[in-house]
């Protein structure tokens, strides 16, 4: 007797669906990531503004203008 051992179409179907579900979750925990990478950024910025602020006012004794 010959018998072939091989995958059916049904195996293959449910590999591919696996497949695809792992890497939209992959795909949507990266951007959340991203997401928080940005936000972790803004944050950053802000405070480096805000220091150099105190900075200005602890050598002059008043914020800068508008026209500085």
């Amino acid at each position: 007797m010959n018998s072939k051992k091989a995958f059916t179409l049904i195996e293959l179907l449910v590999v591919i669906a696996i497949i695809g579900i792992l890497a939209t979750v992959s795909i949507i925990s990266l951007s959340n990531a991203r997401a928080k990478s940005r936000d972790a950024k803004r944050a950053g910025d802000m405070k480096q503004v805000q220091t150099a602020l105190e900075l200005f006012f602890n050598d002059n004794n008043r914020y800068p203008t508008a026209t500085e």
